[in-house]
């Protein structure tokens, strides 16, 4: 833990205006925690990454310019992992260690979905080296450092291609780099340099490094929400109403040349980025409390002690809570009469993360199914958003108040009313108002969300269609494409799912075809 003590090393600025006067942190006290590109032979590594992270974007703006669509990577392919699957044979050891990837990657897409508008934590995930290609692996099988990579494309907006960019320097500037140090069972003092030890000396038996890297809600999301709020809008995953932000945590082994990741999503409306960045310039002295949000993201700190996103979290609600004179829990106001307790709340988080497991499975296989159909990429992402948010539909109705993490206030309350006309006998009328609030119920939202212009089809309205009706079954999720014409040339797409298949429908000139899984 990020020890607080009796000696107000570091202030930070009230709301009130006035500097706090509390005891914060005794800097002599703390772990030997520094700035990767403190250490030389990091930073030398890190420059070149984010100098080839950015030239390979322009590279890939110029091959879309030049109608070269086909040889950039997606933004975010939903359907990549699941590729990955299909390129072995069913049941072998490697169609499994890609599956459970998959379904890995799905299990957390739910939990930051059923968490929107509250904390989560995303416990560790294993990824060993590989010492041949220098990268680390999930699951043996899905290579971290190219999905990395795949990520530095155009996406229109500067800030999150910096932020990929950032990614890349992490993956390939840093890991890299660390994962062939330990692969060489050369963890020990030469690690961090000796003049930023300060009195405590790294224990040369240590085997274990960790990293730990903040990355703040980006100010287009923000401010594409703060103009015109948008229900329908997922802003690429990101909670810009809550201003959330991610602690991102890697212990590296090099006993077992592996490194375990873990996450911990926060509100920043308390801990905001002054916050975080003064938590941060205890130890990089490159950042300040009024440091920008570009400089607090490039951030990367490096230790050999034991600190992890829990002992960040513990750090920051205590500052969040001296600048707010308020108790400060998870990043949110602690109810009166409730005591801090940050091991029941990772307990309660681990309950969480099994009672998803039903659904966990059910949508990795349509994400199987829908890349063995061999549906476009793009319209994949938007069925899988709405399935997730279909599912989170269906649990809010049962229970309504889960909602209010999921959706909003008014979508909570909307399903409450329907669960009352239910219990009261209004069947039909409880269903109609379901209806009507999922409609209205906020995108599910979660990494690389985006239906990419798929809009949801209210099924009533398309009874006047016969051809089209007698495609569609009960509970089947129906999408229509408001931005790809059909080959007829006319916008007329609509998508039809199912567990088993994919209709395309054309309502122009009624051209469909079906790709089943």
């Amino acid at each position: 833990m990020l020890e607080i003590l009796e000696n107000p090393e570091v202030v930070i600025e009230a709301d009130v205006g006035q500097v706090s006067t509390e005891p914060l942190f005794d800097i002599t006290q703390l772990p030997v925690i520094v700035s990767a590109d403190s250490i030389d032979w990091l930073r030398e590594s890190r420059n070149q990454a984010r100098q080839e992270g950015r030239e390979t974007i322009e590279f890939n703006r110029v091959l879309r310019q030049a109608g070269e669509q086909t040889e950039v990577p997606r933004f975010v392919d939903p359907l990549s992992t699941a590729h990955q699957v299909l390129e072995h044979q069913e049941g072998s050891e490697q169609y499994n260690s890609c599956l459970e990837a998959l379904r890995l990657d799905t299990h957390r897409l739910l939990s930051e979905a059923y968490r929107r508008l509250n904390w989560e934590w995303f416990p560790k995930s294993r990824q060993d080296y590989d010492s041949e290609t220098g990268d680390f692996f999930s699951n043996n099988e899905i290579n971290i450092g190219e999905l990395t990579f795949n990520g530095l494309t155009p996406n229109g907006h500067s800030e999150e291609e910096e932020r990929r960019v950032e990614e890349w320097v992490e993956e390939a500037g840093t890991y890299r780099k660390i994962g062939a140090f330990i692969a060489a069972e050369a963890v020990d003092v030469d690690l961090l340099p000796i003049d930023q030890q300060i009195d405590q000396p790294i224990d040369q038996d240590q085997s274990v490094i960790n990293t730990t890297r903040i990355s703040l809600c980006p100010d287009w999301a923000i401010e594409e929400y703060q103009s015109a709020p948008d229900q329908t809008n997922s802003y690429g995953g990101y909670v810009p109403e809550k201003e959330k932000f991610m602690i991102r945590s890697l212990a590296f082994d090099s006993k077992t040349n592996s490194r375990y990741e873990s996450q911990l999503a926060i509100s920043g409306e308390y801990i905001d980025t002054e916050t975080i960045a003064t938590a941060i310039s205890i130890f990089d002295e490159t950042i300040s409390s009024d440091s920008s949000k570009k400089e607090v993201n490039n951030s990367l700190l490096l230790t050999s002690s034991e600190v992890d996103e829990w002992d960040w979290i513990e750090l920051l609600d205590e500052l969040a809570s001296q600048k707010h004179n308020i108790e400060i829990f998870m990043g949110e106001v602690l109810p009166e009469g409730q005591e801090k307790n940050y091991q029941e709340a990772k307990r309660s988080s681990e309950d969480r993360y099994q009672a998803l497991e039903d659904h966990a499975d059910q949508l990795t296989s349509d994400i199987l199914m829908l890349a063995k159909s061999g549906v476009d990429s793009e319209v994949a992402g938007g069925i899988i958003e709405a399935k997730v948010k279909g599912l989170m539909v269906e649990d809010c109705s049962a229970r309504p108040a889960m909602a209010r993490e999921m959706f909003n206030e008014q979508t909570a309350l909307g399903f409450q009313r329907a669960l009352s006309l239910e219990q009261l006998g209004d069947i039909t009328g409880a269903n109609l108002l379901r209806i009507d609030v999922a409609e209205q119920a906020p995108a599910a939202s979660f990494c690389g969300a985006g239906s990419c212009g798929l809009e949801n089809v209210d099924k009533s309205t398309l009874n006047s269609d016969s051809n089209l009706g007698d495609l569609i079954e009960s509970g089947d999720i129906v999408l229509k494409d408001t931005e790809r014409p059909c080959s007829c040339g006319k916008k007329g797409i609509i998508y039809v799912f199912n567990e088993k298949k994919v209709t395309k429908y054309c309502s122009e000139c009624e051209r469909q075809e079906t790709k089943r899984g």
